[in-house]
């Protein structure tokens, strides 16, 4: 029998979505995903690493799959950064000091730490399964990088008894490697940063992880 506190965590993946934030194993944070029929979202995300707190508040608007504006306003051990992103234009605030910049063209993907969900956008279409790599605007930085997205074999997770089907993306930059596990209707069930203890799960779903031994 499918029991109520498994259903209830099924149901905890409908918006607004929560995932908590795992440092060295321990439970330190949350991130809070809400968005509202016209495509606006916001994204919120708290938690402490090393001593360090990190407060970091996303919100912008997604239209056909794009995201068509962003605000990122971040702080991290007391050092703030804010990026306001809108077509080619970008603004970028950091220490007090800002920054104007035009791009030569819309980015073809966007990537920010601590906001997870915002890695629906970069699933390829079709069911895509061979490596692309895109530029890529770092809304933490200004920065337009080539990011490489690999759609990985599918697993299955577990919410108490209930299976799961989920759908793995690996994704590239800079010298780091971010596996993100998507359920069936592209919500971001979890975010794993390869070699390092950091972690983004939705609570009460097993098996999130299992190529790094984690749950």
């Amino acid at each position: 029998m499918v029991s109520l506190l498994a259903s209830a965590i099924l149901a905890s993946a409908a918006l607004p979505i929560h995932l908590d934030v795992w440092a060295v194993g321990m439970k330190t944070g949350e991130n809070s995903f809400s968005e509202q029929s016209d495509g606006s979202f916001r994204s919120t995300t708290d938690f402490t690493m090393a001593g360090t707190p990190v407060h970091s508040v996303l919100t912008g608007k997604i239209s056909n799959g794009v995201l068509v504006d962003a605000d990122l306003d971040q702080s991290v051990g007391g050092a703030a950064t804010r990026l306001i992103y809108s077509g080619v234009d970008v603004k970028l605030t950091f220490d007090g000091k800002q920054h104007k910049m035009k791009l030569d063209k819309a980015p073809q993907a966007f990537f920010a730490d601590y906001h997870p969900q915002l890695a629906r956008l970069l699933v390829p279409p079709g069911g895509e399964k061979a490596p692309r790599t895109l530029k890529t605007l770092l809304l933490g930085t200004g920065q337009v990088a080539d990011v490489t997205m690999t759609p990985l074999d599918s697993g299955t997770a577990h919410a108490g008894s209930i299976p799961v089907k989920t759908s793995v993306l690996q994704v590239e930059l800079e010298h780091v490697t971010i596996r993100y596990v998507f359920d069936g209707s592209g919500r971001v069930l979890g975010e794993s940063v390869q070699g390092q203890p950091f972690q983004f799960k939705m609570a009460g779903i097993d098996g999130l992880f299992p190529s790094d031994g984690s749950a």
